[in-house]
């Protein structure tokens, strides 16, 4: 997944699809438009958690792995999401008039953390992941072919 485009940008594109499908719930309520808009969540989510997780694993020692992957489900899913639930709430009352929800000035909150979140993820985060030598897994594997025999008569 990250090969072409490295971590940062995988990071920036998932974050990107977000912000796609921000503008258009801004933009528009045509039906159609806010149908077809939403692969841009699955994109998101695709690239930019599941991009998050093969980053982890490539910075993270193997012996912390699983703690770093429940670390990220837990700030996702728990603190993100219940954090997330109560500023929904917060900017809802806000941008409720007579009982009836602005939903443009709604969903211009988290189209504006999104696009600030996007230009920083794009401007400060650096990939500092290890890189890995693409032949070198394919040289082990014939140094343990070639290995094997030695050991068996041995």
């Amino acid at each position: 997944m990250t090969s072409v485009a490295g971590y940062q940008w995988t990071l920036v594109l998932g974050s990107a699809c977000w912000l796609v499908l921000y503008i258009v719930y801004v933009m528009t309520t045509a039906k159609p438009a806010l149908v077809i808009v939403q692969m841009f969540h699955g994109m998101a989510y695709v690239f930019f958690m599941i991009g998050g997780q093969f980053y982890c694993n490539a910075v993270a020692a193997p012996e912390i792995q699983s703690t770093v992957q429940a670390l990220i489900f837990a700030a996702t899913t728990g603190v993100g999401l219940f954090l997330g639930t109560q500023l929904a709430g917060i900017v809802m009352d806000k941008f409720s008039v007579a009982g009836k929800f602005q939903w443009k000035k709604i969903w211009m909150v988290p189209l504006a953390i999104v696009a600030i979140g996007t230009i920083v993820l794009a401007v400060a985060f650096h990939d500092d992941s290890p890189k890995k030598d693409a032949a070198k897994p394919a040289a082990d594997k014939q140094a343990a072919v070639v290995a094997a025999p030695e050991r068996l008569a041995g």
